[in-house]
């Protein structure tokens, strides 16, 4: 167990993120972004979905309500661990990209631009993402982006392997749970309406190209709806799995 939290407490906090002590990195830094993003992941799951796995909420919600779910949740605990306030709230900032993000820290990783939750613009409306497996045969498993927790996961037969913030799972849970897949090209292709504006040599007209291309309202709703049907559709099956394991047990 790390040095900087004790074994007992350790032991607990390792149950309570789902993960495993082997998986724990040996860096105590590695650790707290392992914390961290475990418990943005809780907060996703607790704000917009309720216990029974139905959809609680259908609106995006600000990225305030998860940054204060977060901050209160990582204070609670991470009281007495051992790391000081003010590296909690530095990987805060980093992984959830907020404002107080040092500059030095500008490219470090962040769940955003790792694609496990969407930013809607506006007021900064936030939404979960849609499940998905980033596939390549230059990958011994595929990469799992999703909003939920990793014990959420394992808990519904998910076989998930942690990678530092990436998780892997297995190629046979793409057709078990029927999550949608998404070649690695695409994932780390820049946004399309870059790609297409890319002949402008005039700035200006680029991003009028860009603002004009943007979708609608409508546009924005069908799509909403598809995530919502997509998210319920994995639920379903995650809870029928586990009526079987329940008929059996």
């Amino acid at each position: 167990m790390k040095e900087v939290i004790s074994q007992d407490y350790g032991q607990i906090l390792i149950n309570e993120l789902g993960v495993s002590e082997s998986e724990i990195p040996v860096d105590k830094g590695e650790f707290l972004n392992l914390i961290i993003s475990e418990i943005i992941r809780n907060g996703m799951y607790c704000l917009f979905f309720s216990d029974n796995g139905s959809m609680e909420k259908s609106e995006p919600i600000s990225t305030n309500s998860l940054l204060h779910f977060v901050r209160k949740k990582s204070s609670a605990v991470l009281a007495n661990s051992g790391y000081k306030q003010e590296e909690i709230d530095l990987k805060i900032d980093i992984l959830l990209k907020t404002n107080q993000k040092p500059k030095e820290n500008r490219y470090d990783p962040d769940l955003f631009d790792m694609g496990e939750i969407l930013h809607l613009g506006g007021y900064k409306p936030i939404y979960p993402t849609q499940t998905r497996a980033i596939v390549s045969e230059n990958l011994q498993r595929p990469i799992l982006i999703c909003s939920w927790p990793t014990k959420i996961l394992r808990e519904n037969s998910v076989d998930v392997k942690i990678n530092h913030l990436t998780r892997n799972i297995s190629s046979s849970d793409i057709e078990k749970f029927n999550i949608h897949t998404q070649s690695i090209e695409s994932f780390i292709a820049p946004p399309r309406l870059i790609v297409e504006t890319m002949d402008f040599e005039d700035p200006i007209e680029r991003i009028s190209a860009i603002i004009s291309s943007l979708g609608d309202g409508q546009k924005f709703e069908q799509w909403r709806e598809e995530i919502l049907r997509e998210n319920r559709k994995i639920f379903v099956i995650q809870k029928e799995i586990l009526d079987i394991k329940d008929r059996f047990e």
